[in-house]
């Protein structure tokens, strides 16, 4: 058994579906883990704790869904979450999609339950809290500008007052974010999409969709530029950069364009840690294509597609004579499968076996460390059943 409990998942009113894809992909990395360790026969004393971990998981039976009720009052939109079994001593991980596309308002009502449920879990006495949220809403505003909020700190204040002991996030939009969190009163696990989507890149490259000589990934700006650098590096080609003066008239405006490198002839994979309204992509493919690329794909962790995304990207697809490819996305921001299905040019890459496996690792104390390497083997069999599944 875990020194931090029996394992319980509780999904939030936007997280259902994601929290069900976490669960089968976690019982069946139970089952695989138990068969690996089985077949060991001098342990180490982190596979001794981890097969105690696991028969007491197997014991248990398969994971379900926590019973909980998120109750809305209705009139004046008051939530409050009640918990129907007993946690007391239990490992609690709380799974919420922060922005739901399904509907109006749903960041700060999600951000509000989610935050009620923390509550409900302390005071039923849990031993341990984690909210699970694959989207870190407000992590934009993480500079003070004037005598406005820095709200991507004041959320790590909330979440620490709340009773979250952790949170579990992927691709924080600055890394600054990370030290919001006072450690001595809560702990953030910043997972990265970069090994997956990596990975999703070299499976286009075997199946001969993408011409691995004519290769090339794009930073939209410079402060994409760290991360594109390391998309650079694994995929062994080289790197090119978008420029752009952003005009302060008028909102989400640029003055002007520039692209700094060779784009004529190449196969570009231009890269973002989330896409809203998708003005900037836009433009900079439309750039890039004006200066001869052969094709170009765009790649994001969070398609959150708001306000023109959904038309910008229509458009560019059926005007550019297939030479946009079309959005790799994830589903930290889970879009209806109507609305997948209806596009031909939005692909999504799965997350939800690779958080099952942050949980995993987590729950029986071991390291996440292969989860950062996109050489991971285990990474590399989550893009393989990714494929699978289309």
């Amino acid at each position: 058994m875990s020194n931090r409990g029996d394992l319980v998942l509780f999904a939030g009113s936007s997280g259902l579906e994601y929290t069900t894809r976490v669960i089968h992909a976690l019982n069946g990395i139970v089952k695989n883990r138990h068969e690996i360790l089985s077949d060991i026969k001098n342990k180490n004393y982190q596979q001794l704790k981890e097969i105690r971990s696991v028969d007491r998981l197997l014991e248990m039976g398969s994971l379900e869904q926590g019973k909980i009720d998120i109750i809305d009052f209705g009139g004046d939109s008051e939530t409050n979450t009640n918990i129907l079994q007993n946690i007391r001593g239990q490992d609690v991980f709380f799974i919420q999609q922060l922005f739901d596309p399904k509907k109006e308002f749903s960041t700060p009502r999600n951000l509000v339950e989610s935050l009620i449920s923390a509550d409900a879990f302390r005071r039923s006495k849990a031993k341990h809290v984690t909210g699970v949220f694959p989207y870190y809403s407000y992590a934009r505003q993480d500079k003070q500008h004037g005598r406005d909020a820095v709200t991507s700190a004041l959320m790590a204040r909330l979440y620490a007052t709340a009773g979250f002991d952790s949170i579990m996030t992927m691709d924080l939009h600055a890394d600054q974010i990370v030290g919001s969190f006072d450690p001595t009163k809560i702990q953030i696990e910043h997972l990265h999409s970069s090994p997956l989507l990596i990975n999703y890149i070299r499976s286009l490259i075997s199946l001969n969709k993408i011409d691995k000589n004519k290769l090339k990934v794009a930073a939209p700006d410079a402060g994409a530029a760290k991360v594109v650098e390391y998309y650079a590096k694994n995929l062994q080609c080289e790197l090119v950069y978008a420029s752009k003066n952003r005009s302060y008239k008028f909102t989400n405006k640029i003055d002007n364009m520039q692209i700094l490198g060779d784009v004529k002839d190449a196969t570009i994979v231009l890269i973002d840690d989330q896409v809203k309204s998708a003005g900037t992509l836009y433009n900079i493919i439309v750039k890039m294509l004006e200066e001869g690329a052969e094709s170009i794909y765009g790649v994001c962790t969070h398609p959150l597609l708001t306000g023109e995304a959904t038309m910008r990207f229509q458009r560019l697809f059926d005007e550019s004579e297939g030479k946009f490819k079309g959005l790799i996305g994830s589903d930290t921001v889970l879009h209806p499968s109507e609305y997948i299905n209806e596009r031909p040019w939005f692909d999504v890459v799965s997350t939800a076996e690779y958080m099952a496996l942050a949980i995993y690792e987590i729950h029986t104390e071991g390291s996440i460390n292969m989860l950062y390497n996109p050489n991971s083997k285990k990474l590399q069999q989550l893009v393989v059943n990714n494929f699978n599944k289309k």
